[in-house]
């Protein structure tokens, strides 16, 4: 059933079905937890979760200390830390705080993050591919039941984005499904993972 093959895919660490066979790019091995995402369930997909907004903080803070934004950076930190002093001083105790502060902090404390909300579930889907891949470095998305949640149209726009893009898909559907496109290839496993 499906559910065993999931949990054997997942089990290897690497794409292992016949022990002939790996996930790799450009003949490098790929690190299963670090550069494949697995989505199953659908209705939980977060584009603002902990990893990915990590690596945006990263991204923010390396251009914040690069050529054209490191002035700007640091007169910012300047006004903000005078900024705190003399908000300070309506205290009536002494205070001190970080003067060299990351600036992933200031994000964090304005809670930075992508605007999705008025994206359909296809655009929030390309928006996640994009983002998780920018930010993350994931390298192949395998998507379980993707039909089951998205019409023939919103499939085929996904796949247009993929191509163009260079990103990759892998789809694990429960059941033969209609061929949607010409650029799907589709491999048949059965239960005792193996092709036919």
């Amino acid at each position: 059933n499906l559910g065993n093959f999931i949990d054997h895919f997942f089990s290897k660490n690497i794409w292992h079905l016949q022990g002939d066979s790996v996930l790799s790019e450009n003949l490098e091995i790929l690190s299963f937890s670090k550069q494949v995402d697995m989505i199953v369930d659908y209705t939980i997909l977060d584009i603002n979760n902990g990893k990915v907004i990590k690596g945006l903080y990263e991204n923010i803070e390396k251009l914040s200390n690069g050529e054209e934004w490191y002035i700007k950076t640091q007169k910012f930190k300047v006004e903000l830390n005078n900024f705190l002093e003399n908000l300070f001083y309506g205290i009536d105790f002494p205070l001190n705080h970080d003067y060299d502060f990351d600036l992933s902090k200031i994000l964090k404390a304005v809670e930075c993050k992508f605007d999705i909300d008025q994206k359909t579930f296809a655009e929030k889907l390309i928006d996640y591919f994009s983002i998780t891949r920018d930010f993350c470095g994931v390298k192949l998305f395998v998507l379980v039941n993707l039909k089951s949640y998205i019409n023939e149209k919103e499939l085929l726009d996904i796949y247009e984005y993929v191509f163009y893009n260079k990103i990759a898909l892998l789809l694990i559907e429960n059941q033969d499904r209609e061929r949607f496109s010409d650029v799907e290839e589709i491999i048949v496993i059965d239960q005792d993972l193996c092709e036919f």
